[in-house]
């Protein structure tokens, strides 16, 4: 009676729920916290279109940039000897959307984060390694990280960026909107 205790747990006992998805012949796991939403192409209007040389997610959120993770990863044959990717998961860092599209979405399960080994630490794409029930080890990617491998800035509001100045005598005009009182 009276009794308090106050338990301290070590960041490699932490347990998060993660989305264990296979990319290849690899699964990894992503934290649910830097996921939005997931989608199979073709399914629900989500769609991959190319827009200006660059792959993007059609989906009800909008347009979204998307990346192959085998590409990021450098995993698996090249993009002209493979399948597509047939799932889009819509991760979020600050407010900036993104698609990372894989081969399959296995399950949801609860993971324990277990420190990476120093030389992995240093990439960026990576935020520990799990072990599963079946005994196999995968690597956790940090949703930061895979936006900056993405070439995706994170932003908290909208941004400009300064489009490249064309190589021509006269400035080309540019209209500038502001929306719902962001500036």
């Amino acid at each position: 009676q009276g009794a308090a205790f106050i338990l301290k747990i070590p960041l490699t006992l932490a347990i998060a729920p993660a989305l264990i998805v296979r990319s290849g012949e690899e699964r990894f796991a992503l934290p649910q916290d830097g996921i939005v939403e997931a989608h199979e192409i073709g399914q629900d209007g989500a769609r991959l279109e190319t827009t200006q040389g660059a792959t993007v997610l059609v989906c009800a959120r909008g347009v979204l940039p998307a990346r192959d993770l085998r590409d990021v990863l450098r995993i698996g044959p090249p993009p002209e000897a493979r399948q597509p990717a047939t799932h889009c998961v819509v991760m979020k860092v600050g407010s900036t959307l993104f698609g990372a599209l894989v081969d399959d979405i296995l399950e949801v399960v609860e993971i324990v984060v277990k420190p990476l080994p120093s030389k992995l630490a240093r990439i960026g794409m990576y935020s520990g390694v799990t072990v599963l029930g079946d005994g196999a080890a995968l690597l956790i990617l940090d949703a930061s990280g895979l936006a900056a491998a993405f070439g995706i800035e994170k932003t908290d509001g909208l941004r400009a960026f300064e489009a490249p100045i064309p190589d021509i005598a006269e400035p080309s005009p540019v209209v500038l909107f502001r929306c719902c009182g962001q500036r």
